[in-house]
């Protein structure tokens, strides 16, 4: 997510899964501040874990609850309106970087 006041990277398959930039908060000593986006700070949430660890484990629940809800006719977590949505507002943020301006989802 982008904004105008920072970014949060959310990368599951890295090491540092969350980072987040942002100029609010941030030190009045230039020398702590550090990021490849300019003018931000740097903060990195103490979240640690193995990416490969987290892909499989993640994976294997998955899969575990779809069977489940197949099996014994239950409601997924997420929703295939829930997948439509978040497919539909990401195109909107791709158009929206492609035209300069708001775009309404």
């Amino acid at each position: 997510m982008y904004g105008t006041k920072g970014s949060i990277i959310v990368d599951m398959l890295s090491e540092r899964p969350v980072q987040v930039y942002s100029t609010v908060n941030r030190s009045d000593d230039m020398s702590e501040w550090w990021s490849f986006y300019g003018d931000v700070s740097w903060q990195e949430p103490f979240i640690m874990h193995s990416a490969l660890d987290w892909k499989a484990a993640s994976m294997r629940k998955e899969v575990q609850h779809f069977v489940s809800c197949v099996r014994e006719g239950g409601d997924p977590l997420v929703s295939g309106s829930d997948g439509k949505r978040n497919v539909e507002i990401a195109l909107k943020a791709l158009e929206s970087a492609k035209v300069g301006d708001w775009v309404t989802a």
